[in-house]
């Protein structure tokens, strides 16, 4: 897997539209170095990630109950939670090889809470197609995308 850009929107510490991108053209330089004060939404970033490509199993939840959503709204930017009419989105764009194929994927898992209680949409395309209820079904994360279930032994989190 190779992660080009994620997008994040009112999630966090992350307030309104923000996108970090990961894409390099010099093949010698692979690593990429996240850093920053105490509260700078490194550790929110990482969350985020998993968030966005493994939903309520992030959390361990067996399905998107009223945990799951109770773990997302506490993740909700503050100065937009209350507002009603707002929504938060994350967005991971990435490289998979499948079958021996290189695909791009686009992954993006959004909220909204018109009513208080929030709403999950999960959108994935790959290269360029938007794939279906039946695709989404057939697609198995923990095949296609590897490396972030252990990504909390991954990395030095110097916060904790």
């Amino acid at each position: 897997m190779k992660i080009k850009a994620i997008h994040l929107s009112n999630f966090g510490s992350y307030e309104g539209s923000n996108t970090i991108s990961l894409e390099n053209s010099d093949s010698e330089k692979r690593v990429v170095v996240i850093g920053g004060k105490n509260g700078a939404g490194k550790t929110t970033l990482f969350t985020a990630l998993q968030i966005c490509l493994y939903g309520h199993h992030t959390f361990g939840f067996k399905s998107a109950g009223k945990q799951y959503f109770r773990e997302i709204y506490n993740l909700l930017n503050n100065q937009v939670r209350l507002d009603d009419q707002a929504s938060a989105h994350i967005e991971v764009v990435f490289e998979q090889v499948t079958d021996t194929e290189e695909a791009l994927f686009e992954v993006k898992r959004a909220w909204t809470w018109p009513s208080g209680d929030i709403v999950e949409s999960l959108s994935v395309i790959q290269d360029g197609e938007q794939l279906n209820e039946e695709e989404l079904a057939a697609l198995q994360p923990e095949k296609i995308i590897v490396g972030l279930q252990c990504s909390g032994h991954a990395g030095f989190d110097g916060d904790g």
